[in-house]
């Protein structure tokens, strides 16, 4: 069974990876990753950061 995980995820490359080596094929990410002032450009960036960490390591 494929499983995404939703809640709970902190929006920090190494929280992610382990959900995935545990078996997941995706991570959603929500207030961990938006915040509450996050205006569009800090969440493009924050989003690019986390990719190229995941993407790099």
């Amino acid at each position: 069974m494929n499983f995404m995980p939703t809640g709970g995820i902190n929006a920090e490359s190494e929280d992610i990876r382990e959900w995935l080596n545990g078996g997941a094929i995706a991570a959603g990410l929500g207030s961990a990753l938006i915040g509450k002032d996050v205006n569009g450009e800090e969440l493009t960036l924050k989003t690019r950061n986390l990719l190229q960490q995941l993407n790099h390591n």
